[in-house]
């Protein structure tokens, strides 16, 4: 097997092990997006709450207190949620990181290989 066959076969392996990992990554991703998506809407339910009137009545008092209540605790499981995903997430993210660099490293020496070959079957230098 030639170094050119030898670079094209871990070309292909090294690609598609990227595809496989941008593909988790990404799937991750969307989670983490939806995650922070879902912080943003309770803290903005929670900052409408705030700036609202005041409450006219002893029991509007008592719903706002029980709404405000009920968003300061899914925020905050929705935080520690996100916090439990970060670790997970960086490390998908770097392991697709890597995997990228590794095939687009293997396609620059699979072109320059077959560039030397062109360049000496055509005996220029």
């Amino acid at each position: 097997m030639t170094t050119e066959a030898q670079l094209d076969a871990l070309f292909r392996v090294a690609q598609l092990k990227s595809d496989l990992e941008l593909r988790k990554f990404s799937a991750f991703r969307g989670h983490v997006v939806a995650m922070e998506t879902r912080i943003d809407r309770i803290r903005g339910e929670l900052s409408d709450l705030c700036a609202s009137a005041a409450p006219d009545s002893l029991a509007d008092l008592r719903a706002a207190a029980a709404i405000a209540g009920r968003d300061a605790d899914a925020l905050m499981r929705a935080e520690a949620e996100l916090a439990r995903m970060r670790p997970n997430f960086d490390a998908a993210r770097a392991k697709a990181v890597r995997e990228f660099g590794r095939a687009q490293v293997l396609s620059h020496l699979k072109a320059g290989a077959a560039d030397a070959r062109r360049a000496k079957r055509d005996g220029t230098p």
